[in-house]
């Protein structure tokens, strides 16, 4: 089993690629710092922080992420790695990217997206374990289901931060 768990910073908005038949993808770059520190010597280590290229093609959440997520933003993205092969200039290029399963942004809105083959009744099951979980929350959740041509219902739940 592959899983990919980053947490970050988002480097630029996301690009988002619009296709004939409704589809999108959307890209993005998450960049994720570790830490600077002082060893037992006293040297100073700095930050370092590696970028990370994203990829959604799910569209109910690509069109999420599309509306809500923004440069700067802290988010929480899962996935699977993938390296895709394509050609330019004459020569063959390789690109590994996270290709994005679920993802959170903290900094607007906290995102929990449930995909798969499930009734609206079920989402509403799922979205009620969810507002308990933050009934602490004296905001109103603010609930979306989004139908994809693949007849999965995804739902996403804005939790105010």
């Amino acid at each position: 089993m592959q899983k990919v768990i980053l947490i970050g910073n988002l480097g630029k908005d996301p690009e988002v690629k619009s296709f004939e038949n409704g589809g999108k993808i959307v890209n993005f770059t998450v960049g994720v710092t570790e830490r600077g520190y002082k060893t037992k010597e006293g040297k100073e280590i700095p930050d370092h922080t590696e970028w990370f290229n994203c990829s959604v093609r799910q569209n109910g959440l690509a069109g999420v992420v599309e509306q809500y997520v923004k440069k700067g933003n802290k988010v929480y993205v899962e996935g699977k790695l993938r390296t895709r092969e394509y050609e330019k200039d004459g020569q063959k290029k390789y690109l590994t990217e996270l290709v994005v399963d679920n993802m959170e942004c903290a900094e607007v809105v906290a995102i929990v997206v449930f995909y798969g083959l499930v009734s609206m009744a079920h989402c509403d099951l799922l979205i009620s374990v969810v507002a308990c979980h933050f009934a602490d929350l004296e905001e109103e959740l603010e609930v979306h289901h989004v139908v994809d041509d693949d007849r999965t219902v995804p739902t996403f739940v804005c939790l105010p931060v």
